[in-house]
């Protein structure tokens, strides 16, 4: 290469180093990105407020479960004699 492709190559590679630095330093002091507000939400108030005791009752439909069965035991090896 000659001396003026190094110093051109140089400066593009410094000129890239800073870009992607200033990008990479710019983006983690960027507040990060919230939800939309969505005026549905808004208007849906305390309708939502369920009452928990009512709803933790007892199921009495399920079947109890099974526990796994152990594994079988692994074969002893035979070492063979020298």
């Amino acid at each position: 290469m000659s001396r003026g492709e190094k110093i051109v190559a140089t400066v593009f590679g410094l000129l890239v180093f800073t870009g992607l630095f200033f990008f990479i330093y710019s983006s983690m002091k960027a507040a990060p990105a919230g939800f939309p507000e969505d005026a549905a939400i808004e208007d849906f108030g305390d309708e939502g407020d369920f009452n928990l005791e009512s709803d933790a009752g007892p199921v009495e439909d399920l079947s109890p479960v099974e526990e796994p069965a152990a594994p079988a035991p692994k074969p002893e090896k035979k070492q063979a004699k020298k």
